[in-house]
């Protein structure tokens, strides 16, 4: 099932929900996660300026067109985060965490907004 296509190139805003099933923390093994945020996308200017919200922080950053979905690039205060949507919606965020040594990733899935 296709949760979303990308146009890219066009000029219209991109609102996703994401949630993130699988947690990986550093080099030890995988757990479950319900970790979740809400992604949105301005196409009218390229790169493509990014929102994203989550229950601790926002974060601001760009989008680029990948392969047939999204990789997008954001930071904050806490880190910089790079996730990565293909055109069926599987996601990949990695977290390096400032301050210190640390990398979260995740997997999960994206959907379009109503």
């Amino acid at each position: 099932m296709v949760l979303f296509v990308l146009m890219p190139n066009s000029l219209w805003a991109l609102g996703l929900n994401c949630i993130f099933d699988i947690e990986c923390f550093e080099s030890e093994g995988c757990d479950m996660s319900a970790y979740g945020m809400d992604i949105w996308v301005d196409y009218d200017t390229a790169p493509y300026p990014v929102t994203a919200e989550t229950d601790a922080e926002t974060l601001s950053g760009e989008a680029f067109d990948f392969g047939d979905g999204l990789l997008m690039r954001l930071g904050s205060e806490v880190g910089a985060v790079l996730i990565s949507v293909d055109g069926d919606g599987i996601a990949r965020q990695s977290v390096h965490m400032s301050g210190g040594a640390m990398m979260v990733n995740y997997m999960g899935a994206c959907g379009v907004m109503d």
